[in-house]
């Protein structure tokens, strides 16, 4: 997709269990939820665990297949499949379904390189101060740089959604600084960027908008 300039949810229910390496997966659920998502626009979703926050962060990624509600692109209606195929759940490469047997293998410059952007690997390395003596690493050993890394991957495959695992306070202590340095570049970029989290300390003069669950 060219452009994507806005996902909007309606009335949408998901009951899932977010994942994602390193950060404990929890069970977490959202009930008649509705709002539009817009581009160039850094959202925080704000919920205790379990209350929903991660829950609409993994159905913008395309991870969640079962909900019910509907789901719209640029006003027409989608699913998850699509909102997958413009996505990036932020932590992981891509193909996370396939994880074991595709993103342990590929490193970070492999999965730069199959991007369809205009960006070189250089532009993505300068935009998103990626250390280069880690690009031929999988994205699981690179520690907090990993965030990093992952927008540059979606930025190399034309993602438009950018969408963070929950955190809680004590995460956002440590990388609430690579949560505002990715927001600034994706902002620039005209993308949407989703931080689920327990509150909305380390990140009130990260993101636009704040969502209260």
């Amino acid at each position: 997709m060219d452009k994507l300039s806005e996902v909007s949810l309606e009335n949408i229910s998901v009951h899932c269990k977010p994942y994602i390496l390193n950060i404990k997966a929890m069970r977490d659920e959202i009930n008649s939820f509705s709002y539009t998502f817009k581009e160039g626009h850094v959202y925080g979703v704000i919920s205790q665990p379990g209350n929903g926050a991660w829950a609409i962060s993994y159905l913008l990624a395309g991870r969640v297949k079962k909900y019910s509600g509907i789901i719209k692109i640029n006003g027409e209606i989608a699913n998850s499949k699509l909102l997958g195929s413009n996505s990036i759940h932020i932590g992981e490469g891509l193909n996370p379904k396939r994880w074991l047997i595709v993103d342990s293998k590929k490193t970070i410059r492999q999965q730069l390189e199959e991007g369809d952007s205009s960006y070189s690997i250089n532009d993505l390395i300068a935009l998103l101060d990626l250390a280069p003596s880690r690009l031929d690493r999988s994205i699981k050993y690179i520690s907090n740089e990993r965030w990093n890394a992952s927008v540059a991957i979606g930025l190399a495959h034309s993602k438009h959604v950018y969408c963070f695992p929950w955190f809680n306070t004590d995460w956002k202590s440590i990388i609430h600084f690579r949560l505002k340095y990715c927001a600034d570049v994706l902002r620039a970029n005209n993308k949407i960027m989703i931080i689920p989290t327990d509150s909305a300390r380390y990140i009130e003069n990260t993101v636009d908008e704040i969502i209260y669950l």
